[in-house]
C-alpha cells in the first residue's frame, strides 16, 4: 500500500473503483485493495442495464435515484474515455418492456409517462416488429427510447484505467 494513502477501500468493484476515481479527482490518496481480480464478480456480471429517469418529476426515492444516475452516466463515460482511452460502450439504445395484457402493464405505462418519460405503449403487434418471435403470453408493452445500457467488462477496464492514471494504487488477490 502506498505510503500515506488518505484512503483504503476495501472491494474493486464498480463502486470500490468509482469511489476510488472520485476521490482521487479531488486530490485524495487512494488505495483500492481486492481480494479476486478488481471488477470480476458482481460488477463485471451486471447486466450494465440503465433505465431513464428525469430528476425534475422524480416523486419517490427510487425514480430520484434513477434520474439522477441516468443523467450521471453520460458525462461519467465520456470523462473516463477520455482518460483511459477506453470506450464503455455507453449507449441510448432504447428497450423494450413487455407483459401480459393486463391493468399491471398500463399501470407500468401511466407511471412512467407521469414521471416525463418518454413512452410508447406497444400493442402486440407492434411488440412483434419490435421482438419477432416473442412468446404469445406477451400481449402488451412499451418502447422506453432514453433507455441506455454499459458494457459491464469495458466500462470496469476504463474505470480500472482511469482510476491508475490518477495515480489510484489497485492491490489484487490481496
Amino acid at each position: 500500500m502506498q505510503h500515506g494513502s488518505d484512503i483504503l477501500i476495501i472491494g474493486g468493484g464498480v463502486i470500490g473503483l468509482s469511489t476510488a476515481f472520485r476521490l482521487a479527482e479531488q486530490g485524495v490518496s487512494v488505495t483500492v485493495v481486492d481480494r479476486q481480480r478488481v471488477g470480476t464478480e458482481a460488477s463485471w456480471a451486471g447486466a450494465g442495464m440503465l433505465p431513464p429517469g428525469v430528476s425534475a418529476t422524480a416523486t419517490t426515492p427510487e425514480a430520484r435515484l434513477r434520474s439522477y444516475s441516468y443523467d450521471m452516466w453520460e458525462p461519467f463515460s465520456t470523462q473516463l474515455r477520455e482518460l483511459s482511452g477506453i470506450d464503455n460502450g455507453y449507449r441510448k439504445c432504447g428497450a423494450v418492456e413487455v407483459g401480459r395484457a393486463g391493468a399491471a402493464v398500463d399501470s407500468q405505462i401511466r407511471e412512467w409517462q407521469q414521471e416525463g418519460l418518454r413512452c410508447d405503449p406497444l400493442d402486440r403487434a407492434a411488440l412483434e416488429r419490435h421482438v419477432p418471435g416473442l412468446q404469445q403470453q406477451f400481449q402488451r408493452g412499451a418502447f422506453l427510447p432514453e433507455f441506455a445500457q454499459v458494457r459491464n467488462p469495458r466500462h470496469l477496464r476504463a474505470l480500472t484505467t482511469a482510476c491508475q492514471n490518477m495515480g489510484v494504487e489497485i492491490l489484487e488477490e490481496v
